[in-house]
């Protein structure tokens, strides 16, 4: 539980104030005599918590005011002001500016105020109640005696349910039962993370100084860059019917369907997706040289039926598959690669997949309904041979994203165009083209091409490469799916499992 270590802060920040007080008042023995209430008034005159961990990952924590402050060990910097409800994030590799935006939507916007806490209970107040409730949705704590260089601790075990029926411990924290005061936490780091870091948990250490951070350029952000501002921003009402009528498009378009995805070009990636409501199966292949692996390869140019039919006989490089209540992603040891692996990730199913977007070429036809329509602006100098479609344009100092709709095909986006500042003129980093648009019997369009242009510039010379993709779909009935299309079980046989 990641968003735990915000509220460890919290703790930690009242663990400053503990300590401070156990002092002032003669340590635990002698302050035996003082009443609780005045040591937690003693507490909360205390300002900050500091988590710091050996991966180089630091937290802060401000007991008085509720703000809050990250400093990731891969540079990522974030600050958030509680009273005011806004968040900035600034990361190198996102663009030399802070992102802006608020993290919370209060009813009726109106912030609650902040309530200040001893570091017992911000820390380990929901810890305890969830030891003292038993398991909660997937998590579960447990609370033990312990005891560390003959000092009585006590330790919290959170542990995580996962979706293979595992009990897994994902973090412990320590603390002191006499100062009331978190001293450690242990976390297992998820999948992604132990794949980023090569490593497979990290350790936090908590400390109280009476500063923090005053802002996110006490973090080593640079001073001078811009700020983007992503809310507070009222639609446009046609952007709005816009993006309402992209919605319902994709609302009616068939349910249940299979799309093969390939390029007649040049050797490259093949992609089969099915389509079954909210059940979905992306099949991702590798069509390799005909000189150096004969086996793997697909003749070109194909039809819709030739890709099927050698897909038929060749082993999947991924798949990725969600059967409504889980999702699964399963990576095969292939044979021309001797770094592949047996491996499948198993997640319950909570809100979107997180399957990449090349598992949904229908849905990416609306690709641009995900931004909100507060998040953009109607193109007005759009390009001649764009002027026939409705432009919608959203971005910020660094970067912007151009997209063009076509009113005539179901508001499909027809060409989607990212751009980035250099040398303060606007440059095309890569853009996305769709076109030979077929009518499925129901009525709903789709791109039956897409070329997607990607623009490098390693040394002042712009290069382009290109990839054209041929879109087919059919539309499915109940029973046309291939057996165990949506069966996990199968894609769990000979593989490692993770599940966190």
């Amino acid at each position: 539980m990641r968003t735990r270590i915000g509220r460890l802060a919290v703790a930690a920040a009242v663990i400053v104030v503990l300590l401070v007080v156990v002092q002032q008042f003669g340590g635990p023995a002698a302050g035996a005599g003082v009443a609780w209430g005045d040591v937690r008034d003693a507490f909360l005159q205390q300002h900050w918590v500091h988590v710091k961990y050996d991966n180089g990952d630091e937290r802060w924590s401000n007991l008085q005011t509720g703000d809050s402050y990250f400093k990731n060990w891969d540079g990522r910097c974030v600050a958030v002001d509680y009273a005011r409800n806004l968040r900035q994030v600034y990361y190198f590799a996102w663009g030399q500016h802070i992102s802006e935006d608020r993290p919370v939507r209060y009813r009726d916007g109106v912030i609650p105020p902040w309530k200040p806490e001893t570091a017992w209970d911000s820390a380990l107040g929901h810890w305890e109640q969830m030891a003292e409730q038993g398991r909660t949705g997937d998590w579960e704590v447990e609370r033990h005696s312990d005891r560390t260089g003959g000092v009585s601790l006590i330790r919290f075990d959170c542990y995580f349910n996962d979706a293979a029926g595992r009990h897994l411990l994902i973090e412990q924290i320590w603390a002191d039962p006499k100062t009331r005061l978190p001293l450690t936490s242990w976390e297992r780091l998820s999948l992604a993370d132990r794949e980023k870091q090569k490593r497979e948990s990290i350790t936090g250490t908590f400390d109280f100084p009476q500063t923090g951070p005053a802002g996110i350029y006490d973090l080593g952000v640079p001073r001078d860059l811009p700020i983007a501002k992503s809310y507070d921003k009222a639609p446009v009402p046609s952007v709005e019917k816009v993006i309402a009528a992209a919605k319902a498009a994709l609302a009616r378009f068939p349910s249940r369907y299979r799309v093969v995805v390939w390029d007649n070009t040049k050797e490259t990636e093949i992609k089969v997706i099915w389509r079954d409501g909210g059940k979905i199966r992306f099949d991702l292949y590798f069509n390799l040289p005909l000189d150096r692996h004969p086996q793997y390869h697909l003749a070109l140019p194909a039809q819709a039926q030739d890709v099927l039919k050698w897909t038929q006989t060749q082993p999947p490089i991924s798949t990725y598959m969600s059967d409504g209540e889980k999702t699964y992603t399963r990576h095969y040891a292939h044979p021309v690669y001797p770094d592949s692996r047996n491996e499948v990730r198993i997640l319950r199913l909570q809100g979107r997949d997180g399957f990449p977007s090349s598992s949904k070429p229908i849905e990416e036809q609306w690709r641009y309904t995900d931004y909100g329509p507060a998040g953009f602006g109607v193109i007005g100098d759009a390009p001649e041979e764009l002027r026939g479609y409705i432009g919608l344009r959203a971005g910020g100092p660094e970067i912007r994203q151009d997209f063009y709709t076509d009113p005539q095909h179901d508001f499909i986006c027809v060409r989607w165009i990212r751009w980035k500042q250099k040398s303060g003129d606007w440059v095309k980093e890569w853009e996305t083209r769709k076109g030979d648009f077929i009518q499925l019997p129901q009525g709903p369009w789709y791109a039956a091409k897409q070329v997607g242009i990607n623009y490098i510039d390693p040394d002042g010379s712009m290069v382009t490469r290109e990839t054209v993709w041929n879109i087919d779909v059919t539309v499915l009935r109940e029973n046309d799916f291939p057996l165990d299309a949506f069966n996990g079980g199968k894609l769990l046989e000979g593989a490692k499992i993770e599940t966190y």
